[in-house]
């Protein structure tokens, strides 16, 4: 036991020292080489501050001399917890974390306990009540969940409880300490928002390994022998399923406290989210990224038919299997045809102004209502689905090849070589994607002439790689004991023509619907930076809108508030439902059951 805890203890310090790595490179390496250099941000003059002042600052900040040097030091820094001081308040910036982290430590672990508490008998009642009204009940609305952004439904309590009942949330934070009662109210609200986030996907896990479990041997002989319902599911059933769903609940934890950044700005709670948003850009991002990342350890036989009829045969069949499914992908088509004829179906240009017709309801003029300068929301609408669905398919594209082929190589080849790529991506998966999307994008925009949209859906591609890669390295791992294989190794086939004709063909579903369900995840991350303010500036998008006219004038226009969230949550939804459905037709480890 003390051996297995000392290489896991050793590999998480790897982990780290990994994630430092890339970090650094990122920050001190990729961004001045393609972008700009960090002291013409910190000078303000994109590459035109004096030669010695940029020496003095170079000096200063610690950016001269061989870039292994600033590594070490700049690592030496961490491990002091001497990160620097704020370009923002003259602070130092361990001091200034150091104050914030208890508040978002606080919101992410009570926020994964109210998401446990409500994922957890949700699973176990769909279970034992399988194929029944309780379970089509809790697994609708465990999707519904997924879909719907969390920032939207807190600008809608927060709206909608003003108007109703004349409530706000308070706007001077308390410690524990200083007045437990204001504390838990305030704190309450943001907590239980960010514990619905993991527990859709964690009911459905519970329901699964509830299910797995009920069907084993000993199950029903505890059940031959007479023992009561209720002893056999809690005793027996629920002790086991839950093994699996504490890793996933464990593997939760830092992603949740890296989601706090949302939440934490719009209660304004002082946490380190709230503060990573208000330094975009700066080298605290990096310090935030660390400390974040700490928490944290064959050939196939078809029966022919006609060209033109096989797609039409294929959809008439998959609408009978699956009807809903079927439904997500109407919704999707419907949403990628609404992106692409953006220009003739809104009625109006998206940024044009029309004060005279302000915060209007919806009327034949304007369908949805305007906004605070007399802009169409329904044309708004319109054209955020255009940069919703660029971002979406372009990051799904980079993240689908990037994965696909980093697993089939990782699976193919095996041995070290597996191992040093998987250990690379152990180091990627721990970074937190919120924080680094934060960071770089702060950088980015603040560049000339640089394409927001592009540098969102690169970022965001990038960062979803690993994950997926993972599913398909698994797969490969099976695929390549296959006779086939080897089969083709006997015949002299090279390791490139085994993968591309051999390995491809056979994970190519698992690639489409990996990519399918990674969609709707996209969406709402693209909201989210744009909510926060990351998004393309003057370009109509749906996080954006909320976070604007949504926030500013849900009062007077709750519409405001209302279209953009239901087109954010429609079409995450549409993407899940189908994503599901098509998992559940191509993907190999699901086909037969």
């Amino acid at each position: 036991m003390g051996r297995y805890f000392a290489q896991r203890l050793i590999l998480a310090g790897f982990t780290l020292l990994l994630v430092s790595i890339i970090v650094f490179t990122l920050l001190r390496v990729i961004v001045p080489l393609v972008y700009v250099d960090a002291v013409d941000i910190i000078a303000g003059e994109y590459g035109h501050s004096d030669p010695e002042l940029a020496a003095q600052l170079r000096e200063e900040y610690g950016l001269s001399g061989n870039v292994v040097l600033q590594y070490l030091e700049w690592l030496g820094g961490i491990v002091r917890l001497d990160l620097g001081e704020s370009l923002f308040n003259g602070r130092e910036v361990s001091t200034e974390l150091w104050d914030r982290l208890p508040v978002s430590l606080e919101l992410g672990i009570v926020g994964l306990l109210s998401g446990v508490l409500i994922s957890v008998p949700m699973g176990v009642v769909a279970a034992v009540w399988q194929d029944r009204w309780p379970d089509y009940v809790f697994r609708t609305f465990a999707i519904i969940l997924n879909s719907v952004p969390g920032f939207w439904l807190a600008i809608l309590i927060i709206t909608f409880g003003s108007l109703w009942f004349n409530w706000a949330p308070p706007l001077k934070f308390k410690y524990l300490w200083e007045d437990p009662i204001a504390h838990i109210k305030i704190m309450a609200l943001p907590a239980l928002l960010i514990g619905l986030t993991p527990s859709a996907g964690l009911m459905r896990i519970v329901r699964t390994q509830m299910l797995e479990v009920m069907r084993q041997d000993y199950i029903r002989t505890a059940q031959a022998k007479g023992l009561a319902g209720h002893v056999v599911i809690f005793r027996h059933a629920m002790r086991n399923a839950l093994i699996p769903v504490v890793t996933v609940i464990g593997l939760s934890l830092p992603g949740l406290i890296a989601g706090t950044a949302i939440f934490e700005s719009i209660f304004t709670l002082p946490g380190m989210g709230q503060y990573l948003v208000s330094t975009r850009g700066s080298g605290t991002d990096m310090a935030n990224t660390i400390r974040a990342s700490a928490l944290e350890f064959g050939p196939r036989a078809l029966k022919e038919r006609p060209l033109p009829l096989r797609p039409l045969f294929w959809l008439l069949r998959f609408a009978r299997r699956k009807p809903l499914g079927f439904v997500g992908m109407v919704m999707v088509v419907t949403l990628i045809f609404v992106a692409i004829f953006a220009d003739q179906i809104a009625t109006y240009p998206a940024n044009k102004l029309d004060l005279k017709h302000r915060l209007e309801g919806p009327s034949a003029r304007h369908w949805l209502g305007t906004d605070s300068t007399g802009k169409d929301t329904f044309s708004r609408l319109v054209y955020g689905a255009k940069i919703s669905m660029t971002v979406g398919f372009g990051a799904v594209a980079i993240s689908a090849a990037g994965a696909a082929t980093l697993g089939m190589i990782s699976g193919f080849f095996g041995g070290w070589f597996d191992k040093i790529l998987q250990r690379f991506v152990d180091a990627w998966q721990a970074m937190p994607g919120l924080i680094i999307l934060i960071t770089i994008l702060g950088i980015v925009r603040r560049m000339p002439n640089v394409d927001l949209v592009l540098a969102m859906l690169v970022a965001i591609g990038l960062l979803t790689i690993a994950g997926s890669s993972r599913v398909i390295r698994s797969q490969v791992l099976l695929v390549k004991q296959a006779p086939f294989v080897e089969a083709a190794h006997s015949m002299g086939a090279g390791s490139g023509r085994i993968i591309i004709y051999c390995i491809l063909p056979n994970v190519f579903p698992l690639i489409l619907v990996n990519a399918t369900v990674a969609l709707g995840g996209v969406i709402l991350a693209e909201a989210s930076l744009s909510f926060l303010g990351f998004g393309p500036a003057g370009e109509p998008s749906w996080g954006q809108m909320l976070s604007v006219e949504g926030r500013e004038y849900m009062r007077k226009q709750p519409g405001l508030a209302v279209f953009p969230g239901l087109c954010i949550g429609i079409a995450v939804f549409g993407f899940n439902i189908f994503g599901d459905a098509l998992r559940d037709v191509l993907d190999p480890r699901l086909r037969r059951r």
